[in-house]
Parts: C-alpha cells; sequence; structure tokens
C-alpha cells in the first residue's frame, strides 16, 4: 500500500495527423487494458513481490478498467515558444 508504481502499456496504437495550421493537428491513442504491466513499485511499508504486482495488474483490469480500452484524443495543439508544437 502507497506505492509509486512505474507502469509499461505493452499493447498500444497512435495516430498522430499533422496539419499546417497546429491548432488542426490532432492525437489519439489507445491502448489494452489487459497489457499494462507494474515494473516497478517505489516508497510503500515494503517492497512489491511479484505477486503483489500480479495482483496490481488485475485490480486495474478488473475494478478500475473493467477491461475498457484506454483512449486519448487531443482537445488541442499549440506551438510553444520555441516555436514547435
Amino acid at each position: 500500500m502507497g506505492h509509486d508504481l512505474v507502469i509499461e502499456v505493452g499493447v498500444w496504437s497512435a495516430t498522430l495527423s499533422l496539419d499546417d495550421d497546429p491548432a488542426a493537428s490532432t492525437l489519439e491513442l489507445t491502448a489494452h487494458p489487459t497489457s499494462l504491466r507494474v515494473r516497478k513499485g517505489t516508497g510503500g511499508v515494503q517492497p512489491l513481490a511479484e505477486a503483489d504486482k500480479t495482483a496490481i495488474e488485475r485490480t486495474i483490469d478488473t475494478h478500475v478498467l473493467q477491461r475498457k480500452t484506454i483512449a486519448f484524443c487531443s482537445t488541442a495543439i499549440a506551438v510553444t515558444d520555441a516555436g514547435s508544437p
């Protein structure tokens, strides 16, 4: 309990569509919920065992994400002061 986790997403895809006008550019990403793997856990009362990592992955998949695909779609892309989006 209380660990800071590093989680790797194993199965994902993304599409970046660039436009001459950065505001019209888009980014869409999807990730498969069962592909998440706990790679590291720091902090907490005691170190994470492999069984703990597996239990965390199962909890994320079934109780948090409920086996639903993770999806991200940008709502805006802006140009920074350096001139890069």
